[in-house]
């Protein structure tokens, strides 16, 4: 499982380098909250996905 465990860091790298990198015009406040609350999400998704593998 540690394979399918780098799916969501590198998600969540592409997901905050669009929240960070996209201009005000592009994406409104609200989306930007969102995408960066994915981020996260998707960053302790793969430490969990990968845990399964060894429990």
């Amino acid at each position: 499982m540690t394979g399918p465990a780098q799916w969501p860091l590198a998600l969540s790298a592409a997901t905050g380098l669009s929240a960070l990198c996209l201009p005000n015009a592009a994406m409104s406040h609200t989306t930007r909250r969102r995408t960066v609350a994915l981020q996260y999400a998707l960053a302790l998704a793969g430490p969990a996905v990968a845990a399964v593998d060894f429990a």
